[in-house]
């Protein structure tokens, strides 16, 4: 009856490609296993900011949030386009050498490393010993946080989703309640903030050994060429400026309106951001997929993100009417933040840009990412210092949603121009 059922449920994926024009089988199996831990850590996420709301000052809330934020703009003078090099790598046909790429990632950490001691002594003669212990756990923990993550990459790459879904869900649940423990039993910000890297970094280090020791063993490993390296040198630099226009603005909220008004924009978009991030595995999902697949047109990606467009517009209609709810029973602290939460939301409609950058990643369009890249994140930085001064946390929310927009129309315009490569120009697998 079971296999009958899974008969069934294929032949009615395989008839809707008529009227999708995507792999809906594919689709169903990876996005399965993709969902779950998305839901999870919706729900882990969701846990712990009614804790923190309910234990922590906004104060201290805030802070945590800034050291956070600056880790991640940190973070984003490594290496970070080393995950996107292993998936295209395994998705084109080759084989890696996981250890060595992961030696590679951590010397590449040293910027941030240097980046982030710098930022701890600045605090420390400011007499701020809170902020200073904070970028001092930049500096010893974000290297193998960053480092140790490759092996989410190389799972991707190989599509091994179902382990990598089982891996996400035990990172989620170690994480979340080494946060939640300590917030209730201490609410500080300096130890909530080593927690925070030290829990990461820990899993992360823990998942990568497993991952080399059991996994990358069965499969048949050799140095890449130094030209992928440079290519991951090419992705991580396209990076830098995206990870800052996506993290600035809690920087700038923290450095010019205050700390706990940081914890209200926070409580205001994370419900949002968490719709979104759901969204967001559609560039999981198609990444390796659109690797693999060389013939495929801006064109027909930008429909695929059309009809995704049109079904994100009743995720948001319903978020807009269960929010004063869900703010009045969980987050009676922030009720302020209902109206900013119900305008943010509109970045959940257009959350289908993740298939343009999986397209763009895959095809290796190097310098249609650099011009996307540098145009969109300097709209999305200038716009948001120009209105975060006069009009303050409503300023970010409108800079937030303008810069979204401007950045999903620029992806559109620009497949739109790919046309399919000729066989000649394809690359060789091995």
């Amino acid at each position: 009856m079971i296999r009958a059922l899974k008969n069934k449920t294929h032949t009615l994926l395989r008839a809707s490609e008529k009227y999708t024009k995507t792999d809906m089988v594919y689709l169903s199996k990876g996005g399965f296993w993709m969902l779950i831990p998305q839901i999870i850590n919706a729900f882990a996420i969701f846990f712990l900011s009614i804790i923190f709301a309910n234990f922590l000052s906004p104060n201290t809330y805030g802070i945590y949030k800034y050291v956070v934020s600056a880790a991640g703009i940190i973070t984003a003078f490594s290496l970070t386009g080393i995950g996107t090099l292993i998936v295209q790598q395994i998705g084109k046909g080759k084989t890696i050498n996981l250890l060595s790429l992961f030696k590679i990632s951590i010397r590449w950490n040293i910027p941030s490393i240097l980046i982030a001691f710098t930022g701890s002594i600045y605090y420390f003669i400011q007499n701020n010993y809170i902020l200073s212990l904070g970028f001092l756990s930049i500096a010893l923990f974000t290297p193998f946080i960053s480092s140790g993550n490759i092996y989410d990459a190389y799972l991707n790459g190989l599509r091994l989703f179902k382990i990598k879904s089982i891996f996400s869900i035990i990172s989620i649940v170690l994480t979340t309640a080494a946060l939640a423990i300590t917030a209730l039993y201490h609410g500080g910000a300096t130890l909530i903030i080593f927690i925070y890297f030290i829990s990461y970094a820990i899993v992360n280090m823990l998942f990568f050994v497993f991952t080399l020791k059991r996994i990358f063993p069965k499969h048949n490993a050799t140095l890449p060429e130094e030209t992928s390296i440079g290519l991951a040198k090419h992705l991580s630099l396209i990076k830098i400026l995206g990870i800052i226009a996506s993290k600035i603005d809690s920087i700038l909220v923290f450095t010019f309106i205050g700390a706990a008004e940081l914890a209200m924009y926070t409580f205001a978009t994370a419900i949002p951001n968490q719709i979104l991030a759901v969204t967001k595995n559609l560039y999981t999902l198609a990444l390796p997929k659109f690797a693999a697949n060389n013939f495929l047109t801006g064109v027909q990606v930008n429909r695929k993100a059309l009809r995704l467009l049109f079904v994100n517009i009743p995720i948001y209609i319903g978020y807009i009417i269960v929010a004063p709810f869900i703010f009045k029973l969980f987050f009676p602290t922030y009720l302020e933040a209902v109206s900013m939460s119900q305008i943010f939301a509109l970045l959940i409609i257009f959350g289908a840009g993740g298939l343009h950058g999986a397209y763009l990643d895959a095809q290796e369009e190097i310098r249609k990412k650099y011009f996307i890249t540098i145009a969109v994140d300097s709209f999305n930085i200038l716009i948001l210092i120009l209105l975060i001064i006069p009009f303050g946390l409503w300023g970010v929310i409108a800079a937030r949603i303008i810069g979204q927009i401007f950045a999903y129309i620029t992806l559109v315009i620009t497949l739109a121009t790919i046309k399919k490569r000729p066989l000649e120009e394809l690359p060789k697998t091995t």
